[in-house]
């Protein structure tokens, strides 16, 4: 996970959920995030077929890319990995005489690569976990609670009122969250 429950908990203000609900609300919200996003998070080391574009760019599903393991000679340029044009520029078993290559070729070019990409715990950028956790405050208060929108916790005892000011309890991707996962977005879904 790419949220730890301690910073959950200091931004959403939620004190009194169980630990064991706030790990499942997080595993859960960051699912849901990745999959609005179309990427995975977590750092670690992936093998994928990528589709690689006229320009040589390929997209793998996490990023930032902090190194590719295979093929060799590739470039990192962002969020993409640069193989060369239509993926086989560097790539000397390519048959360059087959219709697959060429200015004409109509269909997608695809390549497996090996790389390291994500983000490690405590390097994630602020947009980002702020979403994971209003997602995660959404799911452990589900719409139809008798909290208000933005109220995190009350008493009864000397009565109070604890809220956090942009919580929306009311739906699970409210339009905050979408908005600050948008420039998390895969590139290529965007291109």
């Amino acid at each position: 996970m790419i949220v730890d429950p301690i910073t959950y908990r200091r931004l959403s203000g939620d004190l009194t959920s169980y630990d064991g609900e706030v790990n499942d609300a997080l595993a859960a919200a960051q699912r849901t995030a990745e999959q609005f996003c179309g990427r995975e998070f977590d750092l670690a080391t992936r093998t994928e077929s990528v589709r690689v574009f006229a320009d040589g760019r390929a997209y793998p599903a996490s990023f930032p890319i902090q190194s590719v393991v295979s093929p060799a000679n590739v470039t990192i340029d962002g969020a993409a990995v640069v193989l060369g044009w239509f993926g086989t520029a560097w790539d000397p078993a390519v048959n360059w005489l087959t219709p697959n290559y060429g200015l004409s070729a109509r269909h997608e070019i695809m390549r497996t690569i090996t790389y390291v990409g994500g983000y490690a715990v405590g390097n994630v950028p602020p947009d980002l976990t702020s979403a994971v956790c209003r997602l995660a405050a959404n799911i452990l208060t589900p719409a139809g609670a008798v909290l208000p929108d933005g109220v995190t916790s009350v008493s009864v005892g000397d009565l109070s009122i604890t809220s956090r000011a942009g919580f929306d309890s009311m739906t699970l991707l409210d339009s905050t969250s979408a908005s600050q996962l948008t420039r998390f977005r895969k590139p290529e879904l965007v291109r």
